[in-house]
């Protein structure tokens, strides 16, 4: 047989297996992975922003401590922390952690001084508020804001000048001034009530003179005097600034009565009443408070008598405020722009409660109101000793009163004159009969883009009653 040769086997197994790689190699299935019998990973729930506070630069914080306190609507503490000026806090929890509304605390601590005897006494004031019922998610901004328009620079003074009124009847004894028990009637110019330094009075016969020391001599101004008096005779008259080095002269047989009048109720027996309105001749002057002192009353014990108001038909707004004390408790209210509508002085709100203590406080009024504010203080008289207070306010609606938790015991430790809201006394209500409602208030209170500038029409009146 004959043999091949070498180098034909070689050139032989070659070939078979070039051809054998050319052959496509069949793609395998992955066998099946068998199951591990493990439960799926479930992914952690992440926390939310639950509520967003920013302290705007306009809130000055630098000679007090401030802190935001949060609980849930069952009272459990969620978080809190000190703010500055200038601060945004965010504040996170797990959304199964929250409910749907929360009751946000706002406290700070000042230095104060009170006066003890015919002594001063220094200490700390600890001042809370809570509000309850905040919307889960919210963003509150604390901020000063400014409620009136720029009114420009105010003219020059030229000095000052004595103003004589004349010819008053000797047994009329004027009730208003911007000033406290002076009585001398009321002075103004556009600008501001113009404060006089004292007043002397001429009795010659059947009449006396008024003679106000010390009146500003604005430059081209227009002034306006208002006189009443105890028998409500309300008068006016209208004048220009003097000559530098001049005095003005007044004549009260040439005053004018207003153009209309209206009268506040019979007042009820009271302690005293303050009372002003004021004059403005458009929008402008309104929002930027250039108006005419019309009347002011201080502190005054009025008779049952209707007390006058009167108008001048050159003013479109005006601004009324009216306080009557009491024993125990007041009255307020207040009328931008229109003229007031007290037609009735409301009946004083009657109070029950059968719990005392802030937590629980079960207060039933029997009238309908807006919204409220209770106050709770340091219970015992202020001495050396103790001249640090605790003040903390609940402002709600009949249906929103707040469970209020424990306050953070870090605040104890660092302010050890603290008191705890269990052994605060309950002090005052006060009960808004026209005002705001309770989310309406929020809303001015805490979001930056409310427009704080005064409007036509706000109005306000409510008690403030003490707890005796």
């Amino acid at each position: 047989l004959m043999k091949f040769p070498r180098f034909f086997v070689l050139v032989l197994v070659a070939i078979l297996f070039f051809n054998c790689s050319k052959e496509e190699t069949p793609i395998k299935n992955p066998a099946p992975e068998e199951p591990s019998g493990q439960e799926p990973v479930e992914e952690e729930p992440e926390p939310i922003v639950f509520f967003t506070f920013t302290v705007d630069e306009s809130y000055e914080t630098s000679a007090e401590d401030n802190w935001i306190i949060l609980h849930d609507t069952n009272g459990e503490l969620l978080d809190y922390r000190p703010y500055e000026s200038g601060q945004t806090l965010e504040f996170e929890a797990l959304e199964s952690e929250l409910t749907d509304k929360i009751n946000v605390s706002l406290f700070n601590k000042k230095l104060q001084q009170l006066g003890v005897s015919s002594e001063l006494c220094e200490g700390e004031k600890y001042s809370g508020t809570t509000y309850p019922a905040v919307s889960k998610g919210s963003h509150w901004t604390q901020g000063k804001y400014v409620t009136r328009l720029d009114k420009g620079p105010s003219k020059e003074v030229l000095g000052n000048f004595n103003l004589n009124l004349t010819n008053v009847p000797r047994e009329y004894n004027f009730i208003n001034d911007e000033t406290p028990t002076l009585d001398n009637g009321n002075v103004s110019t556009v600008h501001l009530p113009d404060v006089h330094s004292g007043k002397t009075t001429i009795t010659i016969g059947d009449t006396k003179t008024y003679i106000r020391n010390g009146v500003r001599n604005w430059q081209d101004t227009e002034y306006l005097m208002t006189t009443m008096n105890e028998s409500m005779n309300f008068k006016y008259m209208f004048f220009n600034n003097p000559e530098v080095g001049k005095d003005v002269t007044l004549d009260y047989n040439s005053f004018n009565s207003f153009d209309s009048y209206s009268y506040l109720p019979m007042l009820p027996e009271n302690k005293k009443i303050s009372l002003e309105l004021l004059g403005f001749e458009n929008e402008t002057s309104f929002k930027t408070d250039t108006g005419f002192l019309l009347l002011t009353i201080f502190g005054r014990k009025i008779p049952e008598m209707r007390v006058p108001l009167g108008y001048l038909d050159r003013f479109t707004h005006y601004k009324a405020y009216l306080n009557i004390s009491f024993e125990n408790y007041f009255y307020n209210y207040y009328m931008l722009g229109p003229k007031p509508d007290i037609s009735v002085i409301p009946e004083k709100p009657q109070l029950d409660y059968s719990i005392d203590q802030l937590n629980g406080f079960d207060l039933m009024v029997d009238v309908p109101y807006v919204r409220r504010k209770d106050s709770w203080v340091t219970p015992g008289p202020v001495s050396m000793e103790t001249c640090s207070t605790t003040v903390w306010d609940v402002v709600c609606d009949q249906d929103n009163y707040p469970i209020i938790g424990e306050l953070p015991e870090e605040l104890f430790t660092q302010y050890p004159k603290l008191k705890k809201l269990q052994d605060l006394t309950y002090y005052s209500s006060t009960i808004y009969l026209q005002s705001e409602n309770y989310q309406e208030f929020l809303i001015k209170e805490f979001d930056p883009t409310f427009d704080h500038i005064i409007k036509y029409g706000e109005k306000q009146e409510y008690y403030y009653l003490y707890n005796k």
